[in-house]
């Protein structure tokens, strides 16, 4: 089911770039920005945790605001179509953690020959991750709305909300103490099993070329 709707999202990212042939209106338009994403810091927390546990160290840290480029093709109607790359995220330190999320969307702005416009975008999403105790993500929609401004100028800005759906499975590492009282000492164990984080919330800001 979700490789047939890849597949679609596909042919209407082609459709978006062999229309604007025909269109007298085509625009390309080039978004680099700065996102926060809110469940970031839960994936953080997890690596950290099982890095603990595991013995490994705890020294891990990470950057809040993550870079994204969603390129996009504005069609004269209103229609726009585009793919994207991020928000990129990293985590440093005693626990390597990459995901490279890309996404293929299509949308709405509603004045698109105001100077300023209100926009939605939705699309299919899947987060590429590699690192210590990344174990993958399913495909999952996400839903933008936002606004830019200085439309007509050569670069302008946008904002916007996105909430996100996919869930990030990764390897959780737990640790179990116990007292031998008859040998004397403490113990431990360690157990092993699989979390999955809600990607959530996603706030962006981008320059627009």
């Amino acid at each position: 089911m979700k490789r047939n709707l890849l597949r679609i999202f596909f042919m209407i990212i082609f459709s978006g770039i062999i229309c604007p042939w025909t269109a007298s209106g085509e625009d390309l338009r080039f978004p680099i920005g700065l996102s926060y994403v809110a469940g970031f810091g839960d994936v953080n927390d997890s690596l950290e945790d099982s890095s603990t546990n595991e013995g490994t160290g705890d020294d891990t840290g990470y950057i809040p605001a993550n870079i994204s480029f969603q390129p996009y093709i504005q069609l004269d109607n209103g229609l726009r179509f585009g793919a994207g790359i991020g928000p990129l995220m990293a985590t440093l330190g005693d626990v390597k953690y990459y995901d490279v999320p890309l996404n293929v969307n299509a949308g709405y702005t509603f004045n698109p020959d105001a100077n300023i416009s209100p926009y939605f975008r939705a699309g299919l999403i899947n987060h590429i991750l590699s690192g210590d105790y990344a174990i993958g993500s399913n495909p999952a929609f996400f839903l933008g709305i936002g606004a830019e401004f200085f439309r007509h100028r050569d670069i302008g800005l946008g904002v916007e909300l996105t909430y996100d759906t996919s869930r990030i499975r990764l390897e959780e590492l737990t640790r179990t103490y116990w007292e031998d009282y008859l040998g004397g000492g403490t113990y431990s164990e360690i157990h092993r099993g699989k979390k999955d984080v809600k990607v959530g919330w996603i706030f962006s800001l981008y320059v627009i070329f």
